[in-house]
């Protein structure tokens, strides 16, 4: 995440709200938590009923 995003959503997080982001992560624990998360990025593409945390999983 780029400063200027990460200042962006502390300033206006109304923006942000009910918005899609992409991470990516070393891999998943048993408590479902990611490690090591890290951000890719807003997925303008997808509403956030349809988030999934892996392909086959909802």
């Amino acid at each position: 995440m780029s400063d200027s995003i990460r200042a962006d959503m502390s300033l206006h997080p109304e923006k942000y709200i009910n918005k899609v982001i992409t991470i990516k992560g070393m891999e998943r624990l048993k408590s479902r938590a990611v490690r090591h998360p890290q951000y890719v990025g807003i997925n303008h593409n997808k509403q956030p009923e349809e988030c999934i945390w892996y392909q086959g999983e909802q």
